[in-house]
């Protein structure tokens, strides 16, 4: 798998890979070790200053500037080595992270200590497609990890949620939610959807849930379900329901008249994924790129990208 990052004020042009990251701007913080400590929670580009890095390691920004350049300070994640790519116009290191995947955190922990680094290495460029694709099929996760759940049937990494409906509370709102479904740089045609719900709870009847998904109003897909289990929920969105702007999934938990008066239904909400052809526009969101037949994206839409390919996320390569 590879992943791109394209944005209009980053560094170098490459030619091809396969997701769009937006950049983000850590500090780092001094440890007991003596090592900076990075915390990351989301999967991304990274920039940390030499100014940051200098204060958490007790150096001079020139001697930081300098290890870091000479591959002279290290970075790690855990006991694996990562790559970094010094950036000396803008007084940084750039580096591709990842959020952790246990069940008590998402913090990440990243570290810079003097000692033998890695820059990251090149990848020979090869000449873009002729003429460039203008647009590209990419798949956009939309999740939040606002609420922790512990009382799954099953020991399992991700325990945390976005939102939750309570089927019984409809003068309240409670039974209905509505998550925002931005669609940067959408060129038309359908929007497939995969939505990741869990059932809360389970009763004597059956089934216990009904959750039915609205795009922008209209009813696109209906999903019956029974007991605390997770299901996915996939329907496709026409062209026609596609808004400029401001499109939204609406997610309702639906209470069934079972003739029990203590009957009712809560479903959760992990998030959910949209597929749909795009153009080079940049994103404030990570991406996932399917190469076209030629097995090649084009990044020549843009001014000055940093294209990685992360197939080894440790040891990324530009």
């Amino acid at each position: 798998m590879r992943w791109l990052r394209l944005c209009e004020r980053l560094l170098r042009r490459c030619g091809r890979a396969s997701q769009l990251l937006l950049f983000v701007v850590f500090t780092a913080e001094a440890s007991p070790s003596g090592a900076a400590k990075i915390p990351v929670s989301t999967r991304d580009i990274f920039a940390v200053s030499y100014g940051d890095i200098a204060a958490a390691l007790g150096l001079t920004q020139a001697e930081t500037a300098l290890k870091a350049e000479n591959a002279e300070l290290a970075m790690r994640c855990g006991d694996r080595a990562v790559a970094y790519l010094p950036d000396p116009a803008n007084s940084r290191i750039l580096f591709y992270g990842w959020p952790a995947t246990n069940r008590y955190t998402r913090a990440n922990m990243f570290w810079i200590e003097p000692g033998v680094g890695r820059h990251m290495e090149r990848v020979a460029p090869e000449p873009a497609p002729a003429p460039p694709n203008p647009t590209f099929f990419c798949r956009r996760n939309e999740e939040k990890e606002v609420y922790v759940m512990v009382e799954f049937p099953e020991l399992r990494d991700d325990i945390f949620y976005w939102d939750f409906l309570n089927a019984a509370n409809v003068s309240g709102g409670g039974n209905r939610k509505d998550f925002a479904a931005p669609l940067d740089g959408y060129a038309g045609g359908p929007v497939a959807f995969t939505v990741r719900l869990f059932g809360w709870n389970d009763t004597a009847w059956n089934p216990d849930h009904r959750a039915n998904l609205y795009f922008n109003g209209t009813l696109v897909g209906t999903r019956d379900f029974d007991g605390r289990a997770e299901v996915v929920v996939e329907f496709t969105v026409p062209e026609s329901l596609v808004l400029p702007s401001g499109n939204k999934l609406t997610v309702e938990a639906y209470k069934f008249s079972y003739p029990d008066s203590k009957y009712n239904s809560y479903i959760m909400v992990d998030g959910f994924e949209m597929a749909f052809v795009r153009d080079y526009t940049p994103s404030p969101a990570l991406l996932v790129a399917s190469p076209p037949a030629s097995g090649r994206l084009s990044a020549d839409l843009f001014s000055a990208p940093l294209v990685l390919e992360v197939t080894d996320p440790y040891l990324p390569r530009r």
